[in-house]
């Protein structure tokens, strides 16, 4: 059975909550308190503030599908809009257990999350 977009993200966003992450709202194409970008381009945009110290928030992972945008000045006037599904860590995010996750949501294959161990493994 062919999955939907919607399911699609739904069912990354689902996986990565069970795994002790903050699913986030999808923030405006527009960002609204940062004059230095005109668009939303990537999926860190919405978590700007934390990245750069300027604010804290009270989870240490989260989730999201946030929408994009591209416009390319060029002959052919390319604009893209899509969305990118992303599993965010702020302050300690460790990219093994990333893959860990992302390999198990995507493949549905069993490679174990537990961060301390694959940090041994590997």
């Amino acid at each position: 059975m062919k999955k939907t977009l919607r399911e699609t993200r739904e069912t990354f966003k689902n996986f990565f909550k069970k795994n002790d992450h903050e699913p986030i709202s999808s923030s405006p194409l527009i960002p609204q308190n940062d004059p230095t970008l005109m668009f939303t381009n990537s999926g860190m945009v919405q978590f700007k503030n934390i990245f750069t110290g300027i604010e804290k928030r009270n989870y240490k992972r989260a989730t999201t599908s946030q929408k994009c945008v591209r416009a390319a000045n060029s002959i052919m006037q390319m604009h893209t809009i899509w969305h990118i599904l992303s599993g965010i860590g702020f302050y300690f995010y460790d990219g093994k257990y990333l893959y860990a996750n992302v390999r198990n949501v995507s493949t549905n294959s069993k490679v174990n999350t537990n961060e301390k161990k694959i940090i041994q493994s590997l």
